[in-house]
């Protein structure tokens, strides 16, 4: 909610949608940093959460896409752990 309800519209306010997306994109990615391997799945998850929120001018769909996107990781863990 955070990023697509506050900072993601304010950015897109000021410097248009492009910017927004990738801006947002790489500090959504930073603040999930746990390593330097994961850092390009969390950007491209941010581009693809600010693009769902952006079509769909919904902030559920990107919430729903993020929590399928992390029961998906959490399912492989405990399959192959």
């Amino acid at each position: 909610m955070l990023y697509r309800g506050f900072l993601y519209p304010t950015i897109r306010n000021t410097f248009g949608i492009k910017k927004a997306i990738l801006l947002s994109s790489l500090i959504f990615s930073l603040v999930h940093l746990p390593s330097l391997d994961i850092l390009p799945v969390n950007f491209i998850n941010g581009i693809v959460f600010a693009l769902l929120y952006e079509r769909t001018n919904s902030i559920y769909v990107p919430i729903i896409a993020h929590a399928l996107f992390n029961f998906c990781l959490i399912t492989l863990v405990y399959l192959f752990s």
